[in-house]
């Protein structure tokens, strides 16, 4: 009886070990300590984002079966749309944090444009670096795939 008890509880640990470690609603943020070690940086980029001027707004639609577009369009401080060299995206569904989707977004009626594999409804943080020239423009927006 003791042993069978015994059996059970280490079956019951391994189950809940696997189960925890295989949930894709549950992440951690990504090399969090060097993003720690790097924080002066990551504001020095800020302040050059903001003075740039730069402005970019992501929107996410249903594309065919799971997948969804990923659109961003950039302008400058004028208002202008915006011609940048590269612009990659890294998006992930707030509620499927663990899966991170990495994408290089090509040019597209006035805008820049990916396609997101496997797109759950709901809210999706979106962190956008778009390159022209020397200039390196950063943004991390949230929208809503219906």
């Amino acid at each position: 009886a003791i042993v069978t008890v015994l059996l059970l509880q280490v079956g019951f640990g391994i189950w809940m070990a696997r189960t925890a470690n295989n949930d894709p609603n549950f992440a951690i943020e990504p090399d969090y300590y060097n993003r720690a070690v790097n924080w002066d940086s990551t504001m020095a980029q800020s302040r050059r984002d903001k003075a740039l001027g730069w402005q970019a707004v992501a929107s996410l639609t249903r594309d065919t079966g799971r997948a969804a577009a990923l659109r961003v369009v950039l302008v400058d401080a004028a208002g202008r749309p915006l011609a940048a060299d590269s612009v990659h995206a890294e998006a992930l569904a707030v509620a499927h944090a663990g899966t991170v989707h990495t994408l290089v977004l090509t040019p597209d009626a006035g805008g820049y444009a990916a396609q997101v594999p496997i797109a759950a409804n709901g809210l999706w943080d979106v962190s956008i670096r778009a390159a022209r020239g020397r200039d390196l423009f950063t943004a991390r927006l949230r929208t809503e795939l219906r």
